[in-house]
């Protein structure tokens, strides 16, 4: 008798806790979509951007349960405010390729998110004279562009999560190409603003 009573109690615990770990380590699908905001940074300010949207996709393994790697693909938008003269129309958008350790800290029934890496940024303004319709503009890229993040999650049952995040993506030490009205370009170094990322996100674990 008490051997059976012993076997149920074993199973029982184990059905109980099986859900918990698959959700808890396995291949995870992180999506957000929020605000893209400019940050000015040394010599690149931030005059005639303002805040407009950003996306956020990641694919990544939990291989413990509070920690991951994974690869982040960010694209954003800033709103470039008509202030070209002559007149013109300008847009602006940001993409960045990182790889990101993501760790996942217990808080009572809640997960704080903390994650960090370094990879591929771009920059690209693009600005066509409405009379002439002239293009010129500024592309600008780094392979090694660092990217901190902190957020904090909701947990919906053994596979699902939604939180907030916010990010912060440092474009340093890369190069760009600037073309002018006329089609004339030039390349080389200067700086270029950074990002602040803030996303509502989902999350999944399997």
């Amino acid at each position: 008798m008490r051997r059976h009573v012993v076997l149920v109690m074993v199973v029982g615990v184990a059905l109980g806790a099986g859900p918990t770990r698959a959700a808890e380590t396995g291949f995870s699908v992180r999506a957000g979509v929020g605000t893209n905001t400019c940050l000015a940074s040394n010599s690149a300010s931030c005059d005639g951007f303002g805040t407009l949207v950003g996306t956020q996709a990641a694919l990544g393994w939990r291989f413990v349960s509070w920690l991951g790697l994974y690869a982040d693909l960010n694209v954003g938008w800033l709103n470039a405010a008509d202030t070209a003269s002559p007149a013109a129309d300008v847009s602006l958008w940001t993409l960045s390729v990182v790889p990101m350790l993501r760790a996942f800290l217990p808080m009572g029934p809640l997960e704080l998110t903390a994650g960090m890496g370094a990879g591929y940024a771009r920059t690209s303004l693009s600005v066509v004279a409405r009379e002439t319709r002239e293009k010129g503009g500024l592309t600008w890229s780094s392979w090694f562009s660092p990217r901190v993040e902190l957020g904090l999650d909701v947990p919906l049952g053994d596979t699902f999560a939604v939180g907030v995040t916010g990010a912060m993506q440092f474009h340093r030490d890369g190069s760009g190409t600037y073309c002018f009205a006329d089609g004339e370009c030039h390349g080389g170094g200067g700086d270029v603003f950074d990002l602040v990322q803030v996303n509502a996100v989902v999350m999944a674990t399997f």
